[in-house]
């Protein structure tokens, strides 16, 4: 439930500003921007973007500036300003390869995403499908990498590709068995079961 969660941010919030430095509250207050629109309330998920942002501008931390500027880029796209979301991703590119880690595998399966239910621009989908991939697989993360091959998977299938998606769900399915994420395992094998029918 959206409202109870940025309820229960609210409530933090209010009690942390009296007693914590703005700076240790960037992470909360990114999620509120997120939970906002996720609510569809982009306004003001925008305004709290501008105001995290900001912030993390004046602390110079680069790791908060590519995260709010990539939470901005969907909020975006959940508003079908899909050129600008696409030129969010594009021109914040360069500082996610910088800070490494999975910054790069997720603005690249962000621009794939946006590039194919953009009218369908596949080259542009596969390609930075193909970089993200990359990513993925020297990712030492498994949620990481389950997340980016069930992403590829419904990719694919989009441009009907079903036998890649359906060995990229599998991949995915197992992953999250394995790490005993039951819910993402159920819906992947769900869906995995309808691509094999």
């Amino acid at each position: 439930d959206f409202e109870a969660e940025l309820a229960d941010l609210d409530a933090f919030l209010t009690t942390a500003e009296n007693l914590l430095p703005d700076e240790s509250l960037l992470g909360e207050r990114l999620e509120r921007a997120r939970v906002l629109g996720r609510l569809g309330r982009y306004e003001e998920a925008e305004s709290q973007l501008r105001a995290v942002l900001a912030q993390a501008e004046h602390q110079g931390s680069l790791r908060w500036q590519v995260s709010t500027r990539l939470a901005h880029a969907n909020i975006l796209f959940s508003q079908d300003r899909r050129t600008e979301a696409i030129a969010e991703v594009t021109g914040v590119m360069m500082d996610a390869m910088e800070l490494g880690d999975s910054y790069p595998r997720y603005a690249h399966s962000l621009l794939a995403q946006f590039y194919a239910m953009d009218d369908g621009q596949r080259e542009e989908a596969q390609a930075n499908l193909s970089v993200a991939l990359e990513y993925a697989d020297t990712d030492e993360g498994p949620y990481s990498r389950a997340t980016t091959y069930e992403m590829a998977a419904n990719l694919h299938y989009m441009f009907d590709e079903i036998p890649e998606s359906v060995i990229r769900m599998q991949r995915a399915a197992a992953l999250y068995t394995e790490l005993e994420q039951f819910e993402d395992s159920a819906r992947a094998l769900m869906q995995l079961g309808m691509l094999e029918l």
